[in-house]
């Protein structure tokens, strides 16, 4: 395997190529956390990381431990044994153990080692006793979907050959200490060269997907103080209860007065669906926060859909596009609009698979590509399917349009592996805190990735609070668990011992 990187990345293809044929192993059922322990007779004797009992320690070992840890393999004749590493457990660590000592330089195996013999830290037995966290008899591929994306893009990728229209409206409430910048430069970020919004989309989708400019009007000033956006009384006399509702129907209708929206109702029903006009609202903010909204004609006495040129207005975006100006708050909420990808983010507390700054819809605020399921999804990775151990090249995914998937079709066709070469300072990822390779374990039966249980370490209720494709079944497998997570040692670079 050959792997594209920079002169400071240290990976070796051997490395790699050890690390996926243990990957390989863990596939059909994903990685559902089995470990076992029991007391030690004292008497028994084994060779450390003897797993199959054959007499040697070798790379048939780790393949042995994986396959009864991940497949339903046949047990380890001797847990002890199989106990590589001496934590008195036996997991996955164990095997990447054993990998380590024979080709990245890791120390010896702890005794008994070379010669079978007795535990000096007894603690975990020979025998063995099994605990199934899936029940056999239950049918997990039952009402498969994928949450948050189009059932168009589920099911293939979209037509996205064509720039998709965007009308850009900036808008100012005038608010103390939040200057609004040059409107130039705000154009220039949407829809200039590089860097640029419109560029991010044409990198990340390596000439797919992009946005065309059908209109950049403003900045305009807002016509009541910012007080009455930000505080709007409860009965403040109008038509309005909330006064960011009220902020965007005003901008939306200022523009309509050099701008006519029913021109890009290409369907003719009267209504303006993102993919004919998508519209992003920008306010000056210095920190950036951006959302989507569906926009009303009035919320008092009741509510009433916004209609301007005799077409529905369904959705925008809006950004506040901080001080500096922040690009990715731009690209994250166009990505919602435009692709109707989740948000991967779920709150404070130690989620060792969480994304973090690896993906554009989790980070939202930070540089960064989108993760490569959504790009596979959307057909802006063409992905190999990797059916056998051999050499493969693994070039940087920002240059390139490449990743690997490994997958046991013969178990389930939605459970799998996606690997893929992230290094920094290239097309838009120049903010990630480590390079190597990226390792994701996608589970995209909502049947499944709804009933897992928490990881381990993991606070349950935490656990509750994160739910969807984007937050369970998107999953970064980091060489280093934590807690804490290690946003810098969480690819597979072998930069040390712990990173593969």
């Amino acid at each position: 395997m050959t792997i594209d990187r920079k002169p400071t990345t240290r990976t070796s293809s051997r490395r790699v190529l050890l690390f996926l044929v243990a990957l390989v192993f863990t596939l059909a059922q994903g990685i559902r956390e089995r470990c076992f322990a029991q007391d030690l007779d004292a008497e028994q004797q084994f060779m450390r990381g003897d797993s199959n009992a054959d007499g040697a320690v070798d790379l048939s070992d780790p393949v042995h431990a994986l396959a009864f840890l991940f497949l339903g393999g046949s047990p380890p004749p001797c847990l002890a044994a199989a106990d590589a590493n001496d934590d008195e457990m036996v997991d996955i660590s164990d095997a990447a153990s054993i990998l380590s000592f024979f080709f990245l330089g890791g120390s010896f195996l702890p005794p008994p080692g070379e010669q079978p013999g007795l535990d000096p830290t007894p603690g975990i037995v020979c025998a063995i006793g099994l605990e199934e966290n899936l029940d056999p008899d239950e049918n997990y591929l039952e009402d498969f979907e994928v949450e948050g994306v189009p059932d168009t893009v589920a099911a293939q990728a979209l037509d996205l050959s064509a720039a998709t229209p965007l009308l850009v409206i900036c808008w100012d409430p005038h608010r103390p200490y939040h200057a609004a910048p040059d409107i130039a430069d705000v154009e220039e970020l949407i829809f200039g060269v590089n860097p640029s919004v419109r560029d991010y989309f044409l990198s990340n989708s390596h000439g797919r997907f992009s946005i065309a400019k059908a209109d950049f009007l403003g900045w305009y000033a807002a016509e009541k103080s910012w007080e009455h956006y930000w505080e709007h009384p409860d009965d403040g006399g109008d038509e309005w209860e909330r006064g960011h509702w009220e902020e965007w129907t005003e901008a939306i209708r200022k523009a309509d007065a050099t701008f006519d929206y029913a021109a890009y109702d290409a369907d003719g029903n009267a209504r303006l669906d993102p993919a004919e006009l998508g519209i992003l609202i920008v306010i000056p903010q210095n920190r950036p926060f951006g959302t989507n909204r569906a926009p009303l004609a009035r919320e008092l006495p009741d509510t009433a859909p916004l209609v301007v040129d005799g077409v529905r207005i369904p959705v925008i975006a809006e950004a506040y596009i901080g001080s500096p100006m922040n690009l990715p708050v731009v690209a994250h909420e166009l990505s919602h609009l435009f692709l109707n990808l989740p948000d991967m983010y779920s709150g404070a507390g130690f989620l060792p698979y969480r994304a973090h700054d690896f993906s554009l819809m989790d980070i939202s605020y930070s540089d960064s590509h989108l993760d490569p399921f959504h790009k596979i999804k959307l057909g802006w990775l063409e992905p190999t399917v990797v059916a056998s151990s051999g050499d493969y090249m693994f070039r940087a995914v920002e240059t390139s349009n490449e990743a690997y998937i490994l997958r046991d079709d013969s178990r389930s066709t939605t459970e799998y592996f996606i690997i893929e070469n992230r290094q920094r300072d290239l097309a838009y990822d120049s903010a990630l805190p480590d390079t190597g390779l990226a390792v994701w374990h996608v589970i995209e039966d909502k049947n499944v990735y709804d009933n897992l249980p928490a990881p381990s370490g993991v606070d349950p209720e935490v656990w509750a609070r994160v739910s969807g494709l984007g937050g369970r079944g998107i999953r970064l497998i980091r060489p280093v668990y934590g807690p804490p997570v290690s946003r810098s040692r969480s690819l597979w670079d072998g930069s040390d011992r712990e990173t593969g």
